[in-house]
């Protein structure tokens, strides 16, 4: 008896043990299952997002390149403006008046009679000793 009973005992522990094992391959092959359709989620979406920020990155590229693109004219249309206030208009010139100070020009009469000898001035004649 004692014998039998003892294989009987130690049957049943290898049936349960067999148990246990079964129920832990199933548990580790559905943990890799799972850690395997984790990882593709994982790559799909990581993917997904390296995508948006391309698409993101290439659409605030050419709003930049686009803004550059009008800060070029305003600075060109500035620079124009500024050269035509420097340079004056054909109306300005047509409505402009020209006007000579005394003293300025070559004709003023008072600098031609300061330069011109007077007849009744009497001059000193130097004397040699």
């Amino acid at each position: 008896f004692p014998y039998d009973e003892n294989i009987e005992y130690l049957r049943t522990q290898l049936e349960e043990e067999r148990s246990r094992n079964e129920k832990l391959r199933k548990l580790i092959h559905n943990a890799r299952v799972d850690q395997k359709s984790f990882g593709e989620k994982y790559k799909e979406k990581e993917n997904i997002l390296k995508q948006s920020l391309a698409m993101t990155e290439n659409a605030l590229n050419a709003e930049i390149n686009q803004m550059k693109a009008e800060l070029n004219d305003y600075q060109a249309h500035i620079d124009t403006g500024n050269r035509l206030k420097k340079t004056a208009t054909a109306n300005e010139l047509s409505e402009a008046s020209i006007s000579v100070k005394d003293g300025k020009s070559k004709n003023n009469p008072k600098r031609e009679m300061k330069n011109k000898p007077r007849a009744n001035k009497k001059r000193k004649k130097s004397v040699k000793k």
